[in-house]
């Protein structure tokens, strides 16, 4: 762990066997990477965003990059002595309910879950609603919750147009993840929702030496 060479421009990353190397990376984005937390579910003080360090970490000999999250809190705790809490804050988001008309979709069986999101889409398969909701979080980066009360898997896919701001009811926007979220039988309400914040108690700006 080093402090990044001043004028260095941008961030990146790069994996190799058996190792997981950053350049110009911010204290902000290891902690948000290790901890799997949004921007919305994160609150540090400002430096972090541009405080830059170079870090090379070795993998353990039987593998492990799945969980290098995990090992990224033990390499902040160790070498910037990190300490955060979580808590619950009503923040502004989008509540998943069910439309008076009733729900469209069916549960099916239950089996491996298999969530799937990219640019303006969402699919699950064998997946509960929170599941769905989670995964519409990630898409939309703005918290979801789920308060359909419907038990039970589904398979669901939508797609939708990017939102545009030129309707002050964005939940009749045509095309819009509401409306597709509506052809569903289920309605997205925009509220303020329970959210799990991580919250940056204490981080040293110098690492202890290698």
């Amino acid at each position: 762990v080093k402090p990044s060479a001043a004028g260095d421009p941008g961030m990146s990353m790069r994996g190799s066997p058996g190792q997981l190397e950053w350049k110009d990376t911010s204290l902000r984005y290891f902690v948000q990477t290790a901890y799997r937390v949004h921007d919305y579910a994160y609150s540090a003080p400002e430096w972090l965003d541009s405080a830059l360090f170079d870090v090379v970490a070795k993998l353990p000999a039987n593998g492990g990059s799945n969980r290098y999250p995990e090992m990224l809190q033990t390499l902040l705790a160790e070498r910037f002595k990190l300490v955060v809490h979580r808590e619950t804050k009503d923040l502004p988001g989008l509540a998943l309910v069910v439309d008076k008309k009733g729900p469209r979709i069916k549960p099916v069986e239950p089996g491996g879950a298999m969530l799937t999101t990219g640019p303006n889409v969402v699919r699950t398969e064998k997946a509960t609603l929170a599941q769905f909701t989670d995964a519409l979080s990630t898409a939309l980066d703005r918290p979801v919750k789920d308060f359909t009360g419907l038990p039970g898997v589904y398979d669901i896919k939508i797609q939708w147009m990017p939102d545009t701001p030129a309707s002050s009811d964005p939940t009749d926007l045509p095309g819009s993840v509401y409306a597709a979220v509506q052809e569903l039988g289920l309605r997205l309400q925009v509220r303020k929702v329970p959210v799990e914040v991580v919250v940056v108690d204490r981080i040293e700006r110098v690492p202890t030496q290698n």
